[in-house]
């Protein structure tokens, strides 16, 4: 039973990391036909490239770690919010847990998906923060002409390049 209650505010802590975050999943590579094939609807989609160089937010980009063992880093995610909750009580409340120690289990995926050279926008779940500037928007071999014809129209009013992929 003392084990359990301990555990409780652990689990409660790990439970809302993920509720309270925001994850926004970008790839390096514009030219991976398996992406395209799967997450354009078969080339009828289209990739935008954003230029992060003088985007305030930057640092919230972070690249996936691949590994072939998840299970490791999730044990030792919960042992370091066990950690933390010790500490928190260690200081009588004075040095608060949170929840910063699990975004590494945002950032990681089995070593099989490593071909996706994944970075990922990790923020409050609840914020719309602003976007990076666009500086390309590439456009699938199968895209509708209505959205090749609004996606042209978005481009030339926001001075934005277009190309075909």
């Amino acid at each position: 039973p003392e084990i359990s209650s301990q555990l409780e505010p652990l689990f409660f802590t790990a439970y809302n990391a993920r509720k309270e975050t925001g994850i926004c999943s970008l790839a390096e590579s514009k030219d991976i036909d398996y992406m395209w094939e799967n997450y354009a609807n078969g080339y009828s989609g289209y990739c935008i490239e954003y230029d992060l160089s003088e985007y305030e937010l930057a640092k919230n980009v972070l690249p996936v770690i691949y590994q072939d063992d998840r299970e490791t880093n999730i044990i030792m995610q919960l042992v370091g919010s066990f950690i933390g909750q010790m500490i928190t009580g260690f200081s009588n409340g004075q040095i608060q847990a949170d929840s910063s120690h699990f975004i590494r289990l945002f950032l990681t995926k089995y070593k099989k998906w490593e071909y996706q050279k994944e970075w990922r926008f990790i923020g409050h779940a609840n914020d719309k923060p602003k976007s990076p500037k666009i500086k390309c928007i590439y456009l699938g071999k199968s895209i509708s002409k209505e959205n090749e014809k609004a996606i042209t129209e978005f481009a030339l009013n926001h001075n934005t390049e277009i190309k075909y992929n």
